[in-house]
């Protein structure tokens, strides 16, 4: 099965297949990590957890609100760099 293009250029690794996820959301919606393990390849909570906590310093994505002890989290659209992998989702897509 041929790969992604993104995920080729990016790395299959667990933190490109996360911004991916993020990247793919059809609408501005909020998610947790609960879906991200149903919806991703990604089985650790525990690397999940690691990866979204980098991301929320670095302001790739942020955290929207807590429902109970579940946090819900979004991308970041005014982060200049997840504009950047948008325009580089966008490239791989056209090829």
């Amino acid at each position: 099965m041929k790969r992604n293009l993104f995920l080729r250029i990016l790395g299959n690794n667990t933190n490109a297949k996360l911004i991916y996820y993020f990247l793919n959301l059809e609408k501005e919606i909020d998610i947790s990590i609960i879906d991200i393990l149903e919806n991703t390849n990604i089985k650790s909570r525990k690397t999940i957890d690691k990866i979204i906590n980098i991301l929320l310093l670095e302001k790739l994505i942020e955290s929207t609100r807590t429902i109970g002890k579940t946090r819900l989290f979004r991308i970041n659209k005014k982060s200049l760099i997840m504009k950047r992998f948008m325009q580089i989702k966008t490239a791989c897509n056209e090829n």
